[in-house]
């Protein structure tokens, strides 16, 4: 059993750590399953994804800085529960999109999905979003800085525009 000082201590810690971990950035990249497309439907997602990071940011998540792309999201952000933050986000927005292409029978994307599962996800028939999310601490300004013209960039270097701040999606515009 833990003695009183010991209990306090752990107690303060906890805390300690939960409000030190709400000022700190990360950054993320979420990712589909490899090989698997949306098109005609990158739209569609792109939409979906906006309005759900809309609501997380409503509910207190921080997005410093986003670009989204056809199979993948890159973002800079604080919260004070980024694992719960994440799992919400990526939880909705695959059952959005997933009961949209059900809905109008999109079988061969739906297809791809179902093959992507994991076997031990007897849960869900199909795997929209690839599993975790590892965030990246962000321990300085230079690195902030970096990761942000990163996130602008990426759309530029794949060569869908020529400058950050055409691309629709993005927090460059």
């Amino acid at each position: 059993a833990l003695s009183d000082d010991c209990a306090t201590s752990l107690v303060f810690f906890f805390f300690f750590f939960d409000f030190v971990y709400s000022f700190l950035f990360f950054f993320l990249m979420i990712r589909r399953p490899p090989r698997s497309t949306l098109f005609p439907y990158t739209t569609l997602f792109r939409s979906i994804v906006l309005d759900s990071l809309r609501y997380l940011m409503a509910e207190g998540l921080k997005v410093y800085a986003f670009v989204i792309l056809e199979n993948h999201l890159h973002l800079v952000v604080q919260s004070e529960q980024l694992d719960r933050d994440m799992m919400r986000f990526k939880s909705y927005t695959a059952r959005e999109l997933i009961n949209y292409l059900d809905k109008n029978k999109v079988s061969q994307i739906l297809e791809q999905l179902a093959f992507y599962k994991k076997a031990h996800k007897e849960d869900q028939a199909y795997q929209f979003w690839q599993e975790g999310v590892h965030p990246e601490w962000i321990q300085n300004e230079e690195m902030l800085r970096q990761k942000v013209e990163y996130i602008h960039q990426n759309p530029v270097k794949r060569g869908y525009v020529d400058e950050a701040g055409h691309w629709r999606y993005s927090s460059a515009r």
